[in-house]
């Protein structure tokens, strides 16, 4: 829950405008609390929906829904796009949070079970298809964001100067500026709706932008390395075959006509998560206070994101 009492005050004011009757407050991150997302029940239609307060859905992105073959995008009800009045009521989705699927203890060549894995490598596929019908904004990432956190996860990398090296690479910042493609934002497992018929749902669209190729793929795997077991952690190898043929299926379901190197683009995207772990680490964000809290698990986790940083570098300089 938000600690932010604007934004709760906000939320109450749009349930008692538009009759709303509230059923449930969704958690947010202590780090976001400008926003409010809950479940609510609409008795006009005697529908559930989903009422967002202090951001919105990124503008012309699919207002009226999508409904694909593996990909289901809600409709918007309302949406006001007005500087500090921003909200949205959206279409609930029925179904099951992907992180339900996962297992208490995540291990380092299983982080989802291999059909869920493989839907989410299917329905990026479909939604990179929409791309040439949206008009969406291009999201600047590597100055931002990328760069932003090397300069504080560098604190914690045994050889930063190879990677600080790495990002005056051509290719690599061709890779990381080549922001044309279409992207949910994260493909993260507390992001995403497994529904009743095996599709995946897509909620917290407003970030939705084009970036640089795969950018939500990182997500699918970085999240769950702050669930792990310890015990995990000294298993790095392993780990980064799982990453490497978990690019390798991406790779292979890549429909006719796409020419995009998968496999060296996910040794980049893997790299960026790396880095982006590792600045949460160092910036203390609420969701790593927990490891931040266990000085020897935190010790071996960063041993592990070195190691696997390690293993990536040498794919990239090859």
């Amino acid at each position: 829950m938000p600690l932010n009492k604007k934004v709760i005050a906000q939320r109450n004011q749009i349930i008692k405008k538009y009759n709303l009757k509230l059923l449930k407050i969704f958690d947010t991150n202590e780090h976001e609390n400008y926003k409010d997302v809950v479940l609510v029940f609409d008795p006009k239609d005697k529908k559930k929906k989903v009422l967002r307060v202090g951001e919105h859905r990124t503008k012309n992105f699919l207002y009226h829904g999508y409904q694909g073959k593996y990909l289901v995008v809600p409709k918007i009800y309302k949406i006001n796009t007005q500087k500090g009045k921003e909200f949205e009521i959206e279409e609930y989705i029925l179904g099951r949070m992907l992180d339900t699927f996962i297992d208490k203890k995540p291990l380092v060549n299983k982080i989802l079970p291999n059909q869920y894995m493989d839907l989410l490598i299917k329905s990026f596929w479909e939604f990179q298809q929409k791309d040439a019908l949206i008009q969406i904004p291009e999201i600047e990432t590597l100055k931002n964001k990328t760069s932003k956190h090397l300069n504080e996860a560098i604190k914690l990398i045994d050889d930063p100067g190879r990677v600080i090296n790495l990002f005056n690479n051509k290719r690599v910042i061709i890779f990381f500026t080549n922001n044309k493609y279409i992207s949910k934002w994260k493909f993260a497992v507390d992001n995403l709706i497994i529904t009743p018929d095996n599709k995946v749902g897509f909620i917290d669209l407003a970030r939705v932008g084009k970036r640089f190729w795969g950018y939500d793929f990182g997500w699918v795997f970085w999240v769950v390395w702050f669930h792990m077991p310890i015990s995990e952690f000294k298993k790095p190898t392993k780990h980064f075959n799982y990453l490497e043929n978990f690019f390798k299926q991406i790779d292979k379901q890549k429909p006719k006509g796409i020419k995009v190197d998968v496999i060296f683009n996910g040794y980049l995207i893997i790299l960026e998560r790396i880095i982006g772990a590792l600045y949460d680490i160092a910036a203390e964000i609420s969701h790593a206070r927990k490891i931040n809290s266990q000085p020897k698990k935190r010790k071996v986790f960063i041993n592990f994101l070195n190691k696997l940083l390690e293993l990536t570098l040498d794919k990239i300089e090859k």
